[in-house]
This record gives structure tokens, C-alpha cells and sequence, in this order.
């Protein structure tokens, strides 16, 4: 389990994150809400271990993360970016092939990694594309392919920036049930987004960031209002799950 304790992270003097309490558990699905610039990406790179702490703690099994080296982060926690450039010309099976990087002994993949990234690529429908340059890729598809890097890292622990913000329907969908799957298999799932509904069919486990600090743990209708700027209905799924769905003038 990932612990954060009152973590504060003051990235400028116009902008601070905090202080933060959570407990990622394995097996559960979080997300985060909030307005462009309330601390949403922040607050994933900093439980990634990019920010250092101002104050707080952030351990995982209780241990200092911080006091894991590098290659032992990235095989519990990756992230799946927003954006990112790619510098090169690389095919979307050479993408994927990176995220191997920290269970690798030697400079060269060997056939466990091949096949990660095999079956990564095939959970997010992308064999057709898999000798493709990444360049070449739809937005949509380029960010299917990031998902996929992330999934081949085989960590315990995937933080997701705003990833259906690129794709379409039916690979929103799809990588609904990858991600139930995927908390069922044990593994923990944060999430930040603005697609309120998707995102809260998913879990219940919300925090509601309003300017770096948490302004709500529930689907708050009073706080959502209030910080999002527009209503929302509460409502219940067929299994009883309640979610939320925002009211559309």
C-alpha cells in the first residue's frame, strides 16, 4: 500500500499542493477531479516520486518511498502521461518494448519481454499498428499506445493522466474493462480526469482537488458544484455503484 500523509509539495510561490492524506490500496480504483491547474497532474508525478516533499510523508510498505531507488519505483508505480513527445521514429512495439527497461538484466529484450508487450498491445487492440511508426499515429492511437507501455511495465501500481482524453467511445469502453480487469488481478488504479461520468462508474473512490487542496473524498454534490463550476445528479448503476453524471444546460 501506498500511504501519503499530509504530503505538501510547493512547486512556485503562486502554487503549493496540500496537504494530501491517501491510502492506494491494492485492488481499488481512484480518481481525481479538478479544474485545469487544481493539482491534479502534480499530485500523480508526486506519488510517481518526481516532486520532492515539502512536508509529509509518502511511504510504501512502510518504507520512505523516496528511499527506493529508481528502478525499484518504476517496477511498482508507472504513469501514463497526458502527452509526450517522441523524439525518434519508433514503432508503437518499440514503445511498448521501453517499458521493460527496469526488469531488464542486459541491453537487449528478452522473450518475457516480448511477450508483455505483445499482450499489451493486443489488450488495447493495436496488433494491426504494431510495426507503425508512432508519428504516424492518430492522437487516439498514440495515447492507446502510451497505456500500453504502461500496462507492459507490469507494475503493481498505474497512474493514468486524463487517459481517455484522446480516444474515442469504444476505446473508453475497452479500457473500462482493462481496468476493472486489471484491479481485480490485485493492482491499484489512480486516475485523474474531467470525464466525471466514465471516471465514477469506474469507483466511488474520489478525491476532488479546488487549487492544490482536497476539497471533497465523496461524490459531494454541494463541493462538485461549487468547484467544477456545474451541477451534477448522484445517481445509482444496476449494481448499486452510485456515480455521477453533471447536468448539461
Amino acid at each position: 500500500m501506498l500511504i501519503a500523509t499530509d504530503i505538501i509539495v510547493k512547486l512556485s510561490e503562486a502554487f503549493s499542493l496540500g496537504p494530501v492524506s491517501l491510502e492506494l490500496k491494492p485492488g481499488e480504483i481512484y480518481v481525481i477531479f479538478g479544474e485545469n491547474g487544481s493539482g491534479k497532474t502534480t499530485l500523480l508525478k508526486t506519488l510517481l516520486c518526481e516532486h520532492k516533499l515539502d512536508s509529509g510523508k509518502l511511504q510504501y510498505q512502510n518504507k520512505d518511498w523516496a528511499a527506493y531507488s529508481l528502478q525499484e519505483r518504476a517496477q511498482i508505480c508507472s504513469l501514463v502521461p497526458q502527452f509526450e513527445p517522441i523524439p525518434f521514429s519508433f514503432t508503437v512495439l518499440e514503445t511498448v518494448l521501453m517499458a521493460r527497461l527496469p526488469w531488464s538484466a542486459t541491453k537487449w529484450e528478452n522473450e518475457t519481454d516480448h511477450q508483455a508487450a505483445l499482450d499489451a498491445i493486443h489488450k488495447l487492440n493495436l496488433e494491426h499498428l504494431s510495426h507503425q511508426s508512432i508519428e504516424k499515429l492518430s492522437g487516439g492511437e498514440r495515447q492507446r499506445t502510451l497505456i500500453a507501455r504502461s500496462f507492459a511495465q507490469e507494475s503493481k501500481i498505474l497512474l493514468l493522466d486524463e487517459p481517455t482524453a484522446h480516444i474515442d467511445m469504444k476505446s473508453r469502453s475497452q479500457l473500462s474493462t482493462i481496468l476493472r480487469e486489471l484491479a481485480e488481478e490485485g493492482k491499484t488504479i489512480v486516475i485523474s480526469s474531467h470525464d466525471l461520468e466514465w471516471a465514477t462508474r469506474l469507483t466511488e473512490n474520489v478525491i476532488l482537488l479546488n487549487q492544490g487542496k482536497v476539497a471533497a473524498t465523496s461524490l459531494d454534490e454541494t463541493a462538485f458544484a461549487e468547484t467544477l463550476g456545474v451541477n451534477i445528479q448522484i445517481l445509482k448503476s444496476s449494481s448499486g455503484q452510485a456515480y455521477a453524471r453533471p447536468e448539461l444546460d
